[in-house]
């Protein structure tokens, strides 16, 4: 066992997409956006940690036992992969609406746990034909000789990766937000770049007998960087709910603070899906009301729930948690308690506008908003 130059690369990309796993989990991993993309990140935390445990076989002749143990291993995630494009494709940066996503991303799911189960097996070194040694920057360590049934893989998630590219810009062409542009921008590049080194360092080197320096997991490094990028810059998987109605009419009623939260806790006792913009901290909220509503604190503090009218990103950001919301939702509320928090800013006249916004679009968003002043 030994630790070459291609060993860091990959202990790098397990320690990276471990904490990206660990914050989208953290976050709530029921959110279909946060689902997603927890699943892309587990695959290629499973193929960098396969490649790692490789890695360390050796040097050859030494250790193949565990080379092939780490090839196995990886093929795993190399398996999963091909459906998490498709899967985090549709929901990122918001949920593509077709009446038969689910039904294709279970298939591709399907597929690929076939893959899966195939690489693990192994039947008659149909995945990995055998493991054997090539130099990666004047160091030998050991890679995978593919058999004729890997071919088969490489076209599916080949495929897949097609497919991920299309909906990323059919999303970005159909989005007039800027600020779901730039997420799908980022998203899209840090892919793209992905594919690029992948292509060129493994999988065209592997079908063509031909020796490269592995740079898979840098290539995971980078799109989780790229991601990481879209999380905190432009605020990906902030909001992401699930599909679900509620009992109350459409409609938008501007009433003092007193009225505005005995409708809030008649809409709570009622089981009425509710989204909230309040001026204090979204904890103490929903401790306050005594039930886990997704809440965000308009401040000029940043933060993971928190929501600055004067950054003009933020205030996209606000209409696009509010449209997700009623894309999702039907006979549901948007309750708001912001105006101290708007006056001490001097954003008034952003909150006018944005009251004037909603309001006229209250009865195509099918929502109730109730506005406490």
């Amino acid at each position: 066992m030994w630790f070459p130059h291609a060993f860091w690369p990959a202990l790098f990309a397990v320690i990276l997409g471990a904490a990206i796993l660990i914050r989208l989990f953290l976050s709530d991993i029921r959110k279909p956006g946060n689902l997603a993309a927890f699943m892309l990140f587990f695959s290629f935390f499973i193929w960098s940690f396969g490649e790692m445990i490789e890695r360390m076989a050796g040097p050859p002749p030494a250790d193949e036992w565990v080379a092939w143990f780490g090839a196995q291993f990886l093929f795993i995630g190399m398996a999963l992969a091909p459906a998490a494009f498709v899967h985090f494709s549709v929901v990122f940066p918001y949920m593509l609406r077709l009446r038969w996503r689910k039904s294709a991303i279970y298939f591709f799911y399907g597929i690929s746990l076939v893959f899966a189960i195939l690489g693990i097996v192994n039947p008659g070194y149909m995945i990995i034909a055998d493991m054997e040694p090539y130099k990666g920057l004047g160091q030998s360590i050991w890679g995978i000789v593919p058999s004729t049934t890997y071919t088969a893989y490489t076209i599916y998630i080949f495929s897949m990766a097609l497919v991920f590219t299309v909906i990323m810009i059919y999303k970005y062409i159909k989005s007039d937000m800027k600020i779901l542009r730039m997420q799908i921008m980022v998203g899209l590049s840090g892919f793209i770049v992905a594919v690029t080194l992948i292509t060129v360092s493994s999988f065209i080197p592997m079908l063509l007998a031909e020796s490269a320096y592995p740079l898979t997991t840098v290539s995971f490094s980078i799109f989780s960087l790229f991601i990481l990028y879209a999380i905190y810059r432009y605020r990906a998987f902030l909001v992401s709910p699930e599909e679900h109605s509620g009992t109350v009419e459409p409609g938008f009623e501007v009433v003092d603070r007193e009225a505005a939260y005995r409708r809030l806790e008649r809409a709570i006792k009622d089981d009425v899906p509710i989204l909230a913009f309040v001026s204090d901290d979204p904890d103490s909220f929903r401790k306050r009301v005594g039930r886990d509503i997704p809440a965000f604190q308009i401040s000029k503090e940043l933060g993971p729930d928190h929501l600055n009218p004067l950054i003009e990103e933020h205030v996209e950001m606000i209409r696009f948690i509010i449209s997700s919301f009623a894309e999702r939702t039907e006979g549901c509320m948007v309750f708001a308690d912001v105006r101290d928090a708007m006056e001490s800013m001097d954003a008034l006249p952003i909150y006018e506008e944005l009251l004037k916004e909603f309001g006229g679009m209250s009865p195509s968003l099918k929502i109730l908003f109730i506005i406490a002043e």
